[in-house]
């Protein structure tokens, strides 16, 4: 398992996690994590794969470069009220992401318009608490210590399949309205969150277990949203 840690340099709790316990890890954006912000030219996190020259993309490459075949865990932590989570955007990947032991958010088509880390690389994505915090530190520890264990633990699974685009109390995670929030009150995105529907867990007392299709969606994707 590779660890991937500030992707964006305002996410620094990750990064002092493992360190602090001797894992290695891979710290991508270490200019912007040295003044506290979250990139110097542009998001890293939309920057894999990309064409043209600036900080962050000539770093991205690197990061690529640098990684070996084995699949990856890219920790984040983020603004909004939400308890932890983790993404995936290839279902190859969802087993990976339920050994820890967070609810899964499948993002076929995710809001990094395909220039995301996990886009071009195996591998899940984490938001591990909201910054700076003494919780996100725990979890990133708890994340890597599942991680290296390895065995899938019965969690939610999420698809993602369109923004919030009206203003509005959302509690992440809670249906309202016929959908899960998602990411809503994230200071980073201008629009108000992701809503989701639950394609495996409970819903109100009933168990459901919708099986992923190739190409299938519990929803209509909203454009932009890719």
């Amino acid at each position: 398992m590779q660890y991937i840690t500030g992707i964006h340099g305002n996410e620094r709790v990750p990064v002092v996690a493992l360190a602090s316990i001797g894992v290695p890890q891979i710290v991508a954006n270490e200019r912007a994590l040295a003044i506290n912000q979250r990139f110097i030219d542009t998001d890293m996190n939309r920057s894999f794969g990309r064409d043209g020259h600036c900080y962050e993309i000539d770093r991205a490459r690197e990061v690529l470069e640098s990684l070996t075949d084995e699949p990856l865990i890219d920790f984040h932590t983020m603004s909004a009220d939400s308890e932890p989570f983790s993404i995936v955007v290839d279902k190859k990947m969802i087993p990976l992401a339920k050994t820890l032991g967070l609810p899964v958010v499948y993002m076929k088509r995710n809001i990094k318009k395909g220039y995301s880390l996990i886009n071009h690389h195996d591998g899940v994505s984490v938001e591990a608490g909201i910054h700076d915090t003494q919780e996100a530190y725990d979890m990133t520890k708890l994340i890597h210590r599942r991680a290296e264990f390895g065995a899938e633990i019965d969690v939610d699974v999420y698809e993602v399949y369109d923004k919030i685009i009206e203003p509005g109390v959302y509690k992440n995670f809670v249906e309202q309205d016929g959908f899960y929030p998602v990411l809503a009150g994230e200071r980073a995105y201008d629009f108000f969150g992701l809503k989701a529907k639950k394609v495996y867990g409970v819903v109100g007392n009933t168990k459901v277990s919708k099986t992923f299709v190739p190409g299938s969606s519990p929803g209509r994707p909203a454009k932009g949203v890719i």
